[in-house]
């Protein structure tokens, strides 16, 4: 708890500020109930603001403070490089930053939450990284963000993965698996199961992400996964597929 506000955290990033919102402790009524920081859910933007108020303030932040992104599903990644950007608008799916006081924050409702953080140049990433931004190399791209721009040292990266849905829940096409396998090649057959009698394919995005920190250059024991599935604990978290989209967002954050 924070300040009341339930939170979750990663033990690797202990000793910097971040947090995982859950879906309770907001403002908003259902299907948005009550914690939804998206604008874009549906929800009334009073709602919306308000509860990335209480959020803040939970974290002791200005909500002003909190960066947000206009999410896409693509492979951008911005950078923000002075204080008065926080209230622009930002196409893209994952944000760096060396601005001290700024909270970068993705949201997700089944895709993956990905925090990334420098200890040593204190540098900090935020990912969001669903099926198209996994096959798009977008925490790759990241990290090699986080290294031409700010020199950082992939073996000195901390990775926390968050909650989004799991292999056994996340049901996909052979479309999905034949574009994992054009990126990938045969590296790709080890991130699915795959259900013959129905013809479907099951990836772990938890593990594609990891697989692409590593070959990045991150350290195994640096990397951690929440392993918490969205789609089977609605009750703590939105989950896109479990309400049929019909549902809030929350967010993973980091603030230097």
């Amino acid at each position: 708890m924070f300040n009341g506000l339930p939170l979750w955290q990663f033990e690797l990033l202990k000793n910097q500020k971040h947090f995982v919102t859950g879906r309770h402790g907001g403002v908003s009524s259902s299907p948005f109930d009550s914690l939804n920081l998206s604008k874009s859910a549906g929800d009334s933007l009073e709602n919306v603001l308000e509860n990335r108020k209480i959020l803040a303030e939970s974290i002791g932040l200005e909500a002003d403070n909190l960066v947000f992104l206009h999410q896409c599903h693509s492979a951008e990644v911005a950078i923000i490089h002075i204080k008065n950007n926080s209230n622009k608008i930002i196409e893209a799916d994952a944000l760096i930053t060396n601005v001290s006081g700024l909270c970068i924050c993705v949201m997700g409702a089944d895709c993956v939450p990905i925090l990334i953080c420098d200890p040593v140049l204190k540098v900090i990433g935020a990912v969001h990284a669903g099926w198209k931004g996994t096959v798009a190399s977008i925490l790759h791209k990241t990290l090699e963000l986080m290294h031409a721009n700010y020199e950082s040292k992939y073996s000195d990266l901390l990775i926390g993965i968050g909650p989004s849905i799991s292999q056994d829940k996340y049901e996909v096409g052979e479309e999905v698996f034949q574009s994992f396998i054009g990126k990938f090649g045969s590296e790709a057959e080890s991130i699915f199961k795959h259900d013959s009698s129905s013809n479907k394919y099951f990836p772990d995005l938890w593990l594609a992400n990891k697989m692409q920190a590593l070959k990045t250059g991150v350290l195994e024991k640096n990397i951690e996964i929440a392993g918490i599935c969205t789609y089977s604990n609605p009750d703590e978290f939105f989950s896109a597929r479990y309400f049929k989209n019909k549902t809030g967002r929350f967010a993973a954050g980091i603030v230097l």
